[in-house]
């Protein structure tokens, strides 16, 4: 293999045991974008073994393949899902979020209400992101549309926008409450309740509530900005020297002519950014060979990128490069490209070989 994704599945259950030290509280683990990138099937399969008690998706057709693969433990969608999907939700045994009236109003234009009876709710709460969600004002008229066509809510969540926001997140919180507390006693019954994303589980133990959806900490990333050492990396991608060339100063490399202003030692890596390498990172990011930091040079291509192993008493083709992992973190190459550690990883194409680790 060129160039393959490594993922310890022995790390993702030191991940999961972490979490349920921090909590007593029901778990909603957090697979969408194929489990941030690592494969949802064999993430789901290894945390429904751990005793995970609900995954979180964003579209149907993620669940779909999740069922089809013989996943069992309760689903919760939490993007838009079109009304020619309900049919689907059903069969599949999936639970939808609820976000607005006009949501609810399209899925009455156009199924019928044995089937919109026939669906698993949780309604969404918005409380300041002003993503998805319904606002205070919208409360009458869901409440009499949940009567009227006799709608199965079993939870309701909002989600944190900056839990460092201590200020905003508690208002957050408070606006939930008092939005669910109507909510339930207009359903006369209790809600699964739930806000906590990693960050918040791990900040805000007064507001696990119900359950707490956990994403970025199952798979290594840091939720806070203070490091958590007991959030181990799952994942390491991998790839093997392709090229190695000496490079006489003034010279140039790759796409926008980068000049060498001495003479290199330069090697090629099958690696680009067809294959979820950000571009962002020409000329600012770095792979590690034998522990050795070697920074790349030149833009980055689609399928290769050019590194300076020039400092590296030895190398040869083959040679393996780590381009992310335990000691290349998501969060140091996010800062390079002027993003987020979730947007590294999820990035990573599903053309790259992953390789389970026991």
């Amino acid at each position: 293999m060129e160039t393959w994704l490594e993922i310890n599945l022995k790390k993702l259950e030191n991940n999961y045991n972490y979490i349920k030290t921090k909590t007593n509280t029901k778990i909603c683990s957090v697979i969408k974008a194929d489990g941030y990138g690592m494969g949802s099937y064999d993430i789901a399969k290894k945390l429904e073994m751990l005793g995970t008690d609900m995954f979180a998706l964003a579209f149907v057709k993620e669940g779909e393949r999740l069922r089809k693969k013989g996943i069992k433990k309760d689903i919760l969608l939490l993007n838009f899902v079109s009304a020619e999907k309900l049919d689907s939700v059903i069969k599949n045994n999936l639970t939808l979020s609820l976000y607005s009236l006009e949501q609810l109003n399209l899925y009455v234009q156009k199924v019928s209400l044995e089937i919109l009876k026939k669906i698993k709710f949780h309604i969404k709460i918005n409380t300041g992101m002003n993503r998805l969600g319904f606002d205070k004002n919208d409360f009458p008229k869901l409440i009499k549309l949940i009567e009227k066509y006799e709608l199965n809510i079993l939870g309701s969540y909002c989600h944190f926008a900056d839990v460092n926001d201590e200020e905003f997140t508690k208002k957050q919180y408070k606006e939930y409450i008092e939005f669910n507390s109507k909510l339930e006693k207009a359903c006369n019954k209790k809600l699964i309740k739930h806000v906590c994303n990693s960050a918040g589980t791990l900040k805000y133990k007064a507001y696990h509530l119900d359950m707490v959806r956990v994403g970025m900490a199952l798979y290594g990333l840091q939720p806070l900005k203070t490091l958590d050492e007991n959030i181990e990396s799952i994942f390491t991608w991998k790839c093997k020297i392709s090229n190695i060339r000496k490079v006489e100063a003034g010279e140039r490399l790759s796409y926008g002519n980068y000049l060498l202003r001495e003479k290199k030692t330069i090697a090629t890596l099958p690696v680009g950014y067809a294959h979820g390498y950000m571009r962002q990172l020409s000329n600012k990011g770095y792979v590690l060979i034998k522990g050795e930091v070697c920074n790349i040079l030149g833009d980055i291509c689609m399928d290769q990128m050019l590194i300076d192993v020039s400092h590296l008493k030895e190398v040869e083709v083959e040679e393996e490069v780590i381009l992310l992992g335990e000691n290349l973190k998501p969060e140091i190459l996010g800062e390079l490209a002027n993003t987020i550690a979730d947007d590294i990883l999820c990035k990573i194409s599903p053309r790259i070989n992953r390789i389970l680790i026991n």
